[in-house]
């Protein structure tokens, strides 16, 4: 009996808010993102018109570093048990921008905003489409600082709220890592879920996150350009491990973008020189259609061999960031001390050290594994 009490109850709560899709009237925009009318929300993701919403994502400082607040999504809900932005919402016809924001936190959230709390990230456009569902978006992102005196209650939309590390949440959607510890700070729909109470923690797996662009979280997260470009070196990384490869992992950036990926593959091509460096080299050349890699950046997830620094200087790479040295014996050290003269002179620029951590982890994670 009560399952089916639970099931009508999310019968009806589903009708309303398809009630909503057909009552709620947003503004719409032209690619230049000029207002042009309104619609239906339904109208809307069903002809992928241009509208705005708002995202707000919580953070709070601790004694163990930042962490990050998401909400699981209701199952009557579009992405039904993901987990997303502790805040999203649609900007009402005519609404101002801020008032919204700070009306989906008093909704999703369950709290009354402070404005000194937050700040303004940035306006992003973001293209959507899974099936039928079209989602075309000018996205108005904010940042609200979580401090002491916050208390979540959210609606019935927000099944629960959890927190997690966010250098381990960032290291989940970048597919370095599998699942995420997170830790329940309030509950709200458990319908078709498995229940939790607050202060739980279990494991939530990639695949359970909302599907956010990489750069969409290098913006809410404040990376730098290093630690971005070097923990798209660890995807790289991540694949040779894998395929159980030595698990090394380079990129090629010009300009701001990444023109050429690579990850080690010598056992697979039974070749020698299939080093990630000179893979991420050859395909750069293929996207820039010279073999000159002017203006280009090397992230390495570590220090490169000899052979590959011979092909970083002859493709005319002048800057090179690298993880984790290698392990340390008096014949590497005196290749280390060459490698460093070699590059010096080459005019070859070159730093050690950005998440070295990472880079040895996973390095000695293969090895650990092998033995």
């Amino acid at each position: 009996m009560g399952n089916r009490v639970k099931d009508k109850e999310l019968e009806i709560v589903k009708s309303k808010e398809d009630e909503i899709l057909n009552k709620e009237i947003l503004d719409i925009y032209d690619k230049d993102f000029e207002k042009i009318g309104t619609a239906t929300r339904g109208e809307i993701h069903e002809k992928g018109h241009i509208h705005k919403v708002v995202h707000c994502w919580f953070e709070e400082d601790t004694e163990n570093g930042k962490y990050c607040y998401f909400q699981q999504r209701a199952m009557y809900k579009s992405y039904p048990g993901l987990y997303g932005v502790m805040v999203g919402g649609h900007i009402d016809s005519g609404e101002d921008v801020f008032e919204a924001l700070k009306r989906e936190i008093s909704e999703e959230a369950g709290i009354v905003a402070k404005e000194k709390n937050i700040s303004f990230i940035n306006e992003i456009f973001e293209n959507i489409v899974d099936g039928d569902f079209i989602d075309n978006e000018i996205c108005e992102v904010y940042r609200y600082k979580v401090d002491e005196d916050t208390v979540f209650n959210p609606n019935k939309e927000v099944a629960k709220v959890v927190r997690m590390n966010e250098e381990e949440y960032k290291k989940c959607v970048f597919g370095i890592t599998e699942t995420v510890e997170a830790e329940v700070v309030a509950v709200s729909n458990q319908q078709g879920m498995k229940e939790y109470a607050v202060g739980d923690k279990f494991l939530i797996n990639t695949e359970d996150f909302c599907e956010y662009d990489r750069q969409y979280v290098r913006m809410v997260t404040g990376m730098s350009d290093d630690e971005y470009f070097m923990m798209e070196a660890l995807r790289e990384a991540k694949k040779a491990y894998d395929k159980e490869e030595t698990p090394i992992g380079a990129v090629i950036v010009k300009d701001g973008e990444i023109i050429g990926r690579g990850h080690n593959l010598t056992e697979h091509l039974k070749d020698a020189t299939a080093h990630s460096e000179i893979l991420a080299i050859k395909n750069a050349a293929k996207k820039l259609k010279g073999w000159r890699l002017f203006g280009c950046k090397m992230y390495v997830t570590m220090e490169p061999c000899v052979m590959c620094c011979g092909a970083i200087v002859n493709s005319r790479i002048r800057e090179v960031v690298i993880g984790a040295k290698r392990v340390k014996n008096a014949k590497i050290e005196k290749q280390s001390d060459f490698k460093k003269e070699y590059f010096e002179d080459s005019k070859v620029e070159y730093k050690y050290g950005v998440l070295e951590e990472e880079c040895a982890g996973m390095l000695g994670s293969f090895f650990k594994r092998l033995r």
